[in-house]
């Protein structure tokens, strides 16, 4: 069953999508609110921590590493590096890796 009108095709390696700061963006000039995410999960919890990482988008945190988008401003997340393996950078299987960076959870703040 389709669950939309338009095609979607997203890269092999990707395993979610959201907008930064969509939970609360309406984009008026396309006329759309950017409020999901679209996460993979093929069985066995797969999907969780990259739900979470699309969850942190939504909230408006960046990638580890990434300045802010420009229209939400906020702290962004260059003072926090991608090595470091917490949520919002793509490293699996590290310490860290369930757990938000402090730059995450700055962005959180500013955004709530």
């Amino acid at each position: 069953e389709s669950i939309t009108t338009k095609s979607i095709q997203i890269n092999e390696c990707l395993s979610g999508f959201a907008y930064v700061g969509g939970a609360c963006v309406v984009n008026k000039r396309l006329e759309k609110v950017n409020s999901v995410a679209i996460i993979e999960d093929t069985g066995g919890f797969s999907g969780i921590i990259v739900a979470a990482h699309e969850v942190g988008h939504l909230l408006g945190a960046v990638h580890d590493g990434s300045p802010p988008p420009s229209y939400l401003g906020g702290p962004g997340a260059e003072k926090c590096q991608w090595t470091d393996g917490f949520i919002m950078s793509d490293l699996r299987h590290t310490e860290r890796g369930f757990r938000w960076s402090s730059c995450s959870i700055a962005s959180f703040h500013h955004f709530l």
